[in-house]
């Protein structure tokens, strides 16, 4: 089926440029909430933030992108496996024992939780899948 309003010259460039966008866009809702919301507890948090569905687009994208490279980059996908996973881990582990062991608390750090932690993790577990 054929768009009657944008009749892109490269389809599967103009969907990968589309989803990049919606995907950013969707991470700057976040940094929105950071500017405009207070969060004082982690409670907070997760009912304000982790568990509305407008702030977790941006993971659901960054899957779409993942598969999008996995069939229009094939080769490139086989050859950066083991990169990613081995990013993935050490994602895996700032994010579940170094952000303890640091003591990046939502009271201390809230940008961090209110802007990069759930966007790290989607990039992590999208990391994994390429293995």
């Amino acid at each position: 089926m054929k768009s009657k309003i944008v009749k892109p010259t490269h389809p599967s460039l103009f969907f990968l440029v589309v989803v990049l966008g919606l995907t950013i866009f969707f991470v700057f809702t976040k940094v929105y909430y950071a500017l405009t919301t207070p969060n004082t507890t982690l409670n907070e948090w997760n009912l304000d933030l982790k568990a509305v569905v407008v702030y977790r687009l941006d993971a659901v994208f960054m899957g779409v992108l993942a598969a999008w490279a996995s069939l229009n980059l094939p080769i490139l996908w086989k050859k950066i496996q083991f990169l990613f996973a081995f990013l993935g881990m050490l994602l895996f582990g700032f994010l579940f024992v170094g952000v303890g062991f640091f003591q990046f608390t939502i009271e201390s750090y809230p940008n961090f939780w209110n802007v990069f932690y759930l966007p790290l993790t989607s990039l992590m577990v999208v990391f994994f899948f390429l293995f």
